[in-house]
């Protein structure tokens, strides 16, 4: 769980638009950062619902473009909403880390029930990353 929030550091709260029309179970933020050589916009979407919910995720403001080369999501979830992880069973609520093809500044995407989804969006270099 921690490392969705160890980059949160410095970073740049951003506008984005999420449009659903389920939106009654979902809470979403989103942050501009960069690690030491790449510039990533960060969507966090949280589904405290016991059903998947179909949304757009539109970025607004971005200066640079989004590259699909690098951009990622990561999901962390698991069937029941209060599983935990434990001594006895460390895996029971894990992280699953994938590439994400598909990566532009509008995207359809579907996030899971009773999960924390974070889209992150690398960023092209050679431009600022979002207007001030």
């Amino acid at each position: 769980m921690q490392t969705f929030f160890s980059e949160s550091s410095g970073a740049v709260i951003h506008p984005v638009a999420i449009t659903s029309s389920y939106s009654d179970s979902l809470t979403a933020s989103a942050i501009t950062w960069r690690d030491n050589k790449n510039s990533f916009l960060r969507v966090k979407i949280v589904n405290s619902g016991c059903v998947a919910v179909n949304l757009t995720i539109r970025a607004i403001g971005l200066q640079a473009a989004v590259n699909t080369m690098g951009s990622r999501v990561t999901v962390l979830t698991s069937s029941n909403l209060l599983d935990e992880n434990s001594f006895s069973n460390p895996n029971n609520v894990v992280q699953i880390p994938r590439e994400l093809p598909n990566a532009a500044e509008e995207m359809q995407v579907l996030v899971r029930p009773y999960s924390l989804t974070s889209f992150d969006l690398a960023l092209d270099q050679h431009d600022p990353v979002a207007e001030i």
